[in-house]
């Protein structure tokens, strides 16, 4: 009796709708804090001790744009908006496979310079923009784990 007992617990706590909790969008560098309340526009947000933050928007891509469609709209927001000037891009693939424009630029902000990290992406019917930026020095010091969370992005 008591066997039919555990096997019935058993049961009902399955199907109790008892699952894995859903995959986070993006695997954050083991210094990084979530943020609760990412702000406007953000899925996801996490910070640094040293004020490294990372980021990720996802948007509609209704015109079906291309990669290198939003690449370069991303490239141009920054020039205009912020003033960031591209050092450096590269195709690469997301770890899930997506082709992406990672991109690095730099500015200055009074006597400050400022590092942003931007991988650009389309799934499905979405546009992924996983980003990272601060300080340059403190940029350059999570520069790896950094790509690498962006790069994780789904």
């Amino acid at each position: 009796m008591r066997y039919a007992y555990w096997l019935i617990a058993i049961v009902i706590f399955a199907a109790s709708g008892c699952e894995a909790p859903p995959a986070e969008p993006m695997q954050l560098p083991a210094d990084f804090v979530q943020l609760k309340s990412p702000g406007k526009g953000y899925e996801l947000r996490a910070v640094s001790a040293e004020g490294v933050v990372i980021g990720l928007r996802r948007q509609d891509n209704p015109k079906n744009g291309t990669l290198e469609f939003w690449s370069k709209a991303v490239q141009k927001e920054l020039a205009t908006r912020d003033g960031y000037k591209l050092i450096k891009s590269e195709q690469v693939a997301t770890d899930a496979g997506h082709a992406a424009a990672l991109m690095t630029f730099e500015v200055a902000k009074e006597a400050t310079q400022l590092t942003y990290m931007a991988a650009v992406f389309i799934i499905d019917d979405k546009v992924l923009v996983a980003e990272g930026g601060g300080e340059t020095a403190a940029v350059e010091a999570v520069k790896d784990d950094l790509r690498k969370a962006l790069l994780s992005a789904h």
